[in-house]
């Protein structure tokens, strides 16, 4: 009984760490060397650390991170698309999470647009995404 238990606990792991490993199938290469791009990169990439930093960069002249968030958000797209969305579409959820929370609702994402559907991600082929900035 335990043997049996202790199995199926493996199996759902197995299958839980495999689901992680298939999303982020994807490389991202910078188009141009800007601060913006290098904010689309890390953000989608899911690298919460970076895309703060970048967010700070670029908006130096604002105060509290709300602000500053919100200044990159009205500023900066990623292969023209809201960075939110951006990080939504590739499953980045620790920058989305942090993103979504610190926008103004005009730029957050309900829980209905969060549909994003990948077509490439079926087949089980690495990525590369060439992100550029506006």
């Amino acid at each position: 009984m335990k043997a049996t238990r202790t199995f199926f606990l493996f199996i759902i792991a197995f299958v839980l760490l495999s689901f992680k490993a298939y999303a982020n199938n994807v490389t991202f290469e910078a188009g141009d060397n800007s601060t913006a791009t290098k904010l689309c990169i890390a953000a989608g990439s899911n690298n919460l650390h970076a895309t703060q930093k970048y967010i700070k960069s670029l908006s130096w002249q604002q105060t509290g991170m709300y602000q500053k968030t919100n200044s990159v958000l009205a500023e900066v797209s990623c292969n023209k698309i809201n960075l939110i969305e951006f990080t939504a579409q590739y499953d980045a959820d620790k920058t989305y999470n942090f993103l979504n929370d610190k926008a103004m609702n005009k730029y957050k994402l309900t829980d209905d647009q969060m549909k994003i559907i990948d077509i490439a991600k079926v087949n089980d082929l690495p990525q590369v995404i060439v992100v550029t900035s506006r």
